[in-house]
């Protein structure tokens, strides 16, 4: 399931557990079309806020090749005929030496259209994962399709509601070097690039798994893995005040649904249960 970037659709797969969404729900107007999607397009995993392009992920079944975003025009999304494709650059080397490739996660894009952002996972050429290797967020812009952006330390990421920020974390814990990314919470400027807040949790824990923003960007909400886990679920959740660079909510429970609403002063936890919290600001007396 996609929401659109205007938050008039979402898009649905053909059945439950399908790659592929095929169907566009307007709730709103209570309708479901289908989108007439060409079979070579399986992994849809963003789509522009005017509708007019669809980004999907080739996964390369070479061990030596990065994975690849796919671009679909309307017309290419019917026909089966890309119309460009972009992936992370290559060059990176491990501390040995060993060059790296990316396999990429999450694909999101802004509301306003400007950027896309993907996180990719390390990967060695040859059979193994690379845990050891800080994972990265990569970001484009959208229209000239040029690499602005990466951000190391960071397999996971949450845009905010305007565009203008990334909030990011990494999952991956290198327990003997004791890894500062996987505990630490960093919130960006999307145009320029620049570090704006940086937040070291308390709580000790395997990762970062799931993040999201407050609207207003003073509020990061953030689903973790415990340490003696041994899934990359979430276990725990927190709330950070970037304000005040606290955290002012933990809680062990499943957080796979993270989203702020009500002006970032409410906050929906949600997995085989939703929680609702609502958020005091402190800085008020």
């Amino acid at each position: 399931m996609i929401i659109t970037p205007n938050k008039r659709g979402i898009l649905l797969g053909r059945e439950f557990g399908a790659s592929q969404p095929d169907m566009y729900w307007i709730p709103s107007k209570g309708t479901v079309k289908g989108l007439g999607l060409n079979k070579k397009i399986t992994q849809v995993k963003a789509i522009n806020p005017n509708l007019s392009t669809i980004y999907s992920v080739s996964h390369s079944l070479n061990a030596a090749e990065n994975d690849t975003i796919e671009i679909w025009d309307k017309e290419g999304a019917r026909s089966g005929v890309m119309a460009s494709f972009i992936s992370p650059p290559k060059g990176d080397k491990d501390r040995w030496g060993k060059e790296i490739f990316y396999e990429l996660g999450k694909l999101d894009i802004t509301k306003d259209g400007r950027f896309l952002v993907a996180s990719a996972r390390a990967i060695y050429g040859i059979a193994g994962t690379a845990k050891s290797v800080p994972n990265k967020v990569y970001v484009w812009d959208a229209k000239s399709e040029k690499l602005v952006h990466i951000i190391d330390n960071a397999s996971t990421f949450s845009l905010s509601e305007d565009g203008k920020a990334i909030v990011t974390s990494h999952f991956y814990r290198d327990v003997e070097r004791d890894e500062l990314p996987a505990r630490t919470v960093k919130t960006w400027d999307l145009t320029t690039g620049r570090l704006t807040h940086e937040v070291r949790l308390p709580i000790d824990h395997k990762g970062i798994v799931r993040l999201a923003i407050s609207s207003d960007k003073r509020f990061v909400a953030y689903g973790n893995s415990l340490l003696e886990s041994s899934t990359s679920g979430t276990q725990g959740m927190g709330l950070v005040d970037l304000q005040s660079g606290k955290e002012v909510l933990y809680q062990e429970t499943s957080a796979s649904f993270l989203a702020f609403i009500n002006k970032g002063r409410t906050l929906l936890v949600g997995d085989n249960k939703l929680s609702v919290f609502t958020i005091q600001d402190t800085s008020r007396k």
